[in-house]
């Protein structure tokens, strides 16, 4: 064999050892032993329907209807890790839920809430924030409201730090007049011309930090 096929069988194997490498999307809507949360800054991209989900036992004398579309699957490819237990390939493929169905998600990375164990994923219904860029690279997570995310413990507001949108890449919209957390937690926000900004925001390093000595819960939380 002379050089050329060589290098043109090693190309070859290049190839197919990195389509090897990559997982496959579920084809159900994953069932999880052991679920252990997993944090990571990713970008996501929803993809194709999975078979329904089974109906929740009845109860006499109520009706059930189901609003959901079947559940779909979701790839996501992960740019940081903010918390995981266990090791975290850059792609996986995750099953997940929710009102509206599969449509196109944000092209820019996002702070993605799934639950794990090990060899299957579940992205967390509506488990993904929206994250900001200062100007230095860093990342922020902006505070809409006191609980931060229901996947976080209450304490990481403590985390908070004060900036300014002039510090971002973004542009921020404004919520409107009649923004209920804004209402309630008006210390988080800047009144503004046609509604409210927030004050604060979370550096997600700091964030990291904090998660490697307080571990976030299995389940959702509530901050009153």
């Amino acid at each position: 064999m002379n050089a050329s096929n060589n290098c043109l069988l090693g190309a070859a194997v290049l190839v197919l050892a990195g389509c090897a490498s990559e997982p496959r999307p579920p084809e159900a809507f994953p069932k999880l032993l052991d679920p252990q949360p997993l944090i990571v800054v990713a970008e996501l991209d929803a993809g194709e329907y999975l078979p329904p989900l089974p109906d929740p036992p009845a109860k006499p004398g109520y009706v059930m209807i189901k609003f959901d579309p079947p559940p779909h699957w979701v790839r996501a490819e992960v740019q940081q890790t903010i918390y995981a237990s266990k090791e975290v390939p850059q792609v996986s493929y995750a099953g997940t839920t929710s009102h509206s169905g599969a449509l196109p998600m944000s092209p820019d990375p996002q702070l993605a809430f799934f639950l794990t164990d090990g060899r299957q994923y579940i992205l967390r219904r509506y488990g993904y924030k929206r994250l900001l860029t200062k100007l230095d690279g860093s990342l922020l997570l902006p505070i809409w409201d006191k609980q931060v995310a229901p996947w976080l413990q209450c304490s990481v507001l403590e985390l908070r730090e004060e900036f300014d949108v002039e510090q971002v890449r973004e542009t921020l919209k404004a919520r409107d007049p009649s923004y209920a957390p804004a209402r309630e937690s008006p210390e988080l926000f800047r009144a503004v011309a046609g509604g409210f900004m927030p004050r604060y925001a979370i550096d997600v390093r700091r964030l990291a930090a904090y998660l490697r000595n307080h571990p976030p819960p299995v389940n959702g939380t509530e901050c009153k």
